[in-house]
């Protein structure tokens, strides 16, 4: 629902900041599409915030605030709390929503990392040197070190849509990491790995996934790759 101080104002908040100015020149197609738009925005920053500090209605908090006994209409779970939900219910892991979020987060990160290597690659900017009136400035041979490094002809696959297989030219394995960068010039892999958990599973998740990766990358080690694993843990 949009507030009626937000109309009040001339609509000068909807449409990512729309200019009040453009309002009146906009179709009624236009101006509903705004609306929802902003309406939407504002939804899912609402929903954020308040998932954030737990005040979200779950059966749990129902039953505290009501003392009504609760039954998740997911999993028929009594007084089922938040994270029970977001990260621990059976039903849901079975039906695949916790596969869908993760796919989700992966695509943003897929998306992230091959606008990255479209794009040029950053200025570096060293450490200012002062210099004594009189005295001469020395070159400053700093530079910006990067993993990734230019002109590698670096390949990407990422564990989505079908199955991931590891590049047989560095090691033979069924393990499917999240994301696999590589580069044969640099003789260099960098596997990532995707976790959504709970926020107290966050160091858990990640000593589970670097052990899971860690045989794969002595082993890519001994074939003469320099391998990284990196764990990534995205709060649900």
């Amino acid at each position: 629902m949009v507030r009626g101080v937000r109309f009040q104002s001339g609509r000068a908040d909807l449409g990512w900041g729309t200019s009040p100015k453009m309002w009146p020149k906009t179709s009624k197609t236009e101006r509903k599409k705004l609306v929802i738009s902003e309406v939407v925005r504002e939804e899912e920053e609402c929903y954020k915030i308040k998932a954030t500090y737990d005040t979200l209605p779950s059966p749990q908090n129902l039953h505290l605030w009501y003392g009504s006994e609760e039954i998740s209409q997911l999993c028929g779970y009594q007084n089922s709390s938040l994270q029970h939900t977001l990260s621990s219910c059976k039903t849901a892991l079975t039906q695949g929503l916790y596969g869908r979020r993760h796919d989700q987060v992966l695509r943003s990160h897929r998306k992230r990392r091959l606008e990255a290597n479209r794009a040029s690659p950053a200025t570096t900017h060293g450490l200012i040197q002062f210099v004594r009136q009189g005295g001469e400035a020395l070159g400053s041979s700093t530079k910006e070190w990067s993993l990734l490094s230019p002109g590698g002809n670096w390949e990407l696959r990422v564990d989505l849509d079908h199955q991931l297989k590891f590049p047989q030219q560095i090691d033979v394995t069924s393990l499917q990491p999240d994301i696999v960068l590589w580069s044969a010039i640099a003789r260099t892999v960098i596997m990532v790995e995707l976790t959504v958990p709970w926020e107290d599973g966050l160091d858990s998740a990640f000593e589970r996934k670097k052990e899971k990766y860690a045989d794969l990358s002595a082993a890519c080690t001994e074939a003469g790759w320099n391998a990284f694993i990196y764990p990534v843990e995205v709060v649900c």
